[in-house]
């Protein structure tokens, strides 16, 4: 154990965690102002924008950021790298394409279908700004796919969050507080912008022919994008049911919660995307003895950062809760069921990179579209009864469930075990 913490310290993902960390803490400090500073309806109505943002973000993304690292890999494999470029293009395309869609649904659909939640105007600005999102998130992976995981976390935590921090300082006391949200949309086109003119260099030698067209991309992604649809779903579930049961007072209050948890499942997701092109590749060679020692290693590295972290936040959720607002404070039994899947989670490592990498997106798919429907079924019964506490119930053993089936699947399937050993 002392050697294994020994080499995490001297290697590069401290490096990254230190990162993730600091993007996270922007968007805290961010929060902690809009929560001591900014009418609580407001704060809902926030977190609220946030949610759709991210649970389109990710039907348009169509998976193209976690299969542009597979293709990555196994372009690696077979000695063709040169031709990345037309992977990435290729998934640019697939990801302009939905967009397009998606700005058609969205004239065709009548107003009155969504003005109870949002009004038009917000809803179109979320939706101008997805093709931005989407490029800046596979901007980021493909930083990735260069051995660049610094500038990955750089755009995928700061960059992200420094708009939307300043933003919340500046506005603190004027009377137009509702401009964050426009100032955090727009914050996704100038990352979009920058972070192309830094990977250009990278890839402009390279052909823009590919083996692997749009289809091709298409038939691998789409199961990781409604995998990924399936997480943001089941991120979101509860914040819409109870938006619709009990109102954005309650979804400003348990959202807190889901932010001290999205710390620690941010430390566990770096680890994870740090080895996501090595364990493609590996697997792809098929080196299952490499495969296994990576895996293990990894697995070992998230529970020594995860655990201690989650016991220090179960002896203090009331005084962590306290820091956003008195109002805040009822959040904590939900923080402290939700730390309880974070456990579970912890120790069952690299769950969901596995299946990505190694070209079981179809099964991961199928396994989360399971727990989501198990999460409806449970957040419909338990939110009118319980509200917050219930939308935490429910997160926290479906969580629990799709973790533990995943590890049960793969150790039959490759005889590899994902869980702490």
């Amino acid at each position: 154990m002392k050697q294994l913490i020994n080499r995490f310290i001297a290697s590069d993902q401290i490096t990254l965690i230190v990162l993730r960390l600091a993007g996270v803490g922007l968007l805290f400090l961010a929060t902690l102002i809009m929560t001591n500073y900014y009418p609580q309806n407001l704060v809902g109505e926030f977190e609220l924008s946030r949610t759709i943002l991210l649970l389109t973000g990710a039907i348009v993304v169509a998976g193209t950021d976690r299969s542009i690292i597979q293709f990555a890999g196994r372009l690696e494999s077979d000695g063709r790298f040169d031709t990345f470029l037309g992977v990435y293009l290729n998934s640019l395309k697939l990801i302009g394409l939905l967009c397009f869609i998606i700005l058609l649904i969205y004239i065709l659909i009548p107003v009155e279908y969504y003005q109870n939640f949002f009004s038009d105007t917000i809803i179109f600005k979320i939706i101008i700004s997805l093709f931005f999102y989407a490029g800046a998130t596979l901007n980021t992976e493909v930083f990735r796919v260069f051995e660049s995981n610094m500038w990955a976390e750089l755009y995928r935590g700061i960059f992200k969050y420094i708009l939307l921090f300043c933003a919340a300082i500046y506005l603190m006391n004027s009377s137009n507080q509702a401009f964050i949200i426009d100032v955090f949309l727009f914050s996704f086109v100038i990352l979009f912008v920058v972070s192309t003119f830094q990977i250009v260099p990278k890839i402009k030698n390279q052909s823009w022919k590919s083996s692997f067209k749009t289809l091709d991309i298409y038939k691998v992604s789409m199961p990781m994008a409604l995998t990924g649809l399936g997480f943001f779903l089941l991120l979101s579930i509860d914040v819409i049911l109870l938006k619709y049961f009990e109102g954005n007072e309650d979804v400003a209050v348990y959202a807190q919660p889901v932010k001290i948890i999205s710390l620690i499942a941010m430390i566990q997701t770096t680890l994870q995307a740090s080895i996501s092109k090595q364990l493609a590749t590996r697997f792809f060679k098929k080196d299952y003895r490499a495969l296994d020692q990576l895996i293990k290693k990894t697995t070992r590295t998230i529970a020594i950062i995860s655990l201690p972290l989650v016991i220090v936040l179960l002896f203090i959720p009331k005084f962590l809760l306290s820091l956003f607002g008195s109002d805040y404070i009822e959040g904590s039994y939900a923080l402290m069921i939700l730390l309880v899947g974070c456990i579970v989670n912890a120790l069952c490592g690299c769950t969901s990179i596995y299946m990505n990498m190694t070209n079981k997106q179809s099964q991961f798919r199928n396994i989360i579209f399971i727990t989501i429907f198990i999460n409806i079924i449970l957040n419909l019964i338990l939110i009118p009864i319980y509200g917050i506490i219930g939308a935490a119930i429910a997160s926290s053993i479906c969580l629990i469930f799709w973790n533990l089936v995943i590890v049960f699947y793969v150790y039959k399937r490759d005889n590899i075990v994902l869980a702490i050993h």
